[in-house]
């Protein structure tokens, strides 16, 4: 009867152990739908939002352009980032210099997602969305230089990327940004394209 019992036991605690870890995942397609329709939210038994059809990868690698003469480059890559759920999302750093070389801003060396361009979602029309904080002489700065981006890839070229750079609309304290508005160092609330290299 102890064995019976022992062999019970232990196929409950493995059972426990595995149903407690099964994982409800949604997959990015999905997910547009409920990003897209603020009025809906997704079920709560989701616990990670995930590339299944791996519609990520047209984003990823280095993608490159001019505008203003000034050079941008992007590096995109793929990150399963958790925080109020678990979540694959683009991750872009990026440099810009001006027309003789010089690097005005770059995020290459810094870890992930801290200055970086991050992933919000893929919506139904087939643009990354992403958020965007900037820099000010003194560092991280939210005085204006922040917004949203808008990437597009169209499946038939897709070497070229269509960005866009919505400015956010946030309301600037004077306590909080003693300066005024810090100019955006990124084309703003115009298209521009990178190509890939």
């Amino acid at each position: 009867m102890k064995i019976k019992t022992r062999y019970y036991l232990t196929f409950l605690i493995i059972l426990t152990v595995q149903l407690s870890s099964c994982q409800v995942i949604m997959d990015l397609e999905t997910y547009a739908v409920y990003a897209d329709d603020q009025e809906i939210s997704i079920p709560d038994d989701v616990t990670y939002i995930k590339d299944v059809n791996n519609s990520l990868a047209p984003y990823l690698g280095t993608f490159i352009g001019t505008y203003n003469g000034n050079t941008i480059t992007f590096t995109i890559t793929k990150l399963t980032e958790t925080d109020w759920i678990t979540r694959d999302i683009l991750n872009i750093k990026y440099k810009i210099e001006d027309a003789n070389g010089n690097i005005l801003v770059q995020t290459f060396n810094f870890p992930d997602n801290s200055h970086d361009i991050s992933g919000i979602y893929l919506d139904s029309q087939g643009q990354y969305i992403a958020y965007y904080h900037g820099f000010d002489a003194t560092g991280f700065d939210e005085c204006g230089q922040s917004g949203t981006f808008s990437l597009y890839i169209n499946p038939l070229s897709s070497n070229q990327m269509k960005v866009y750079l919505a400015n956010s609309t946030d309301i600037l304290l004077q306590d909080d940004c003693p300066n005024g508005e810090t100019p955006h160092v990124f084309p703003a609330n115009v298209m521009f394209t990178l190509t890939r290299i």
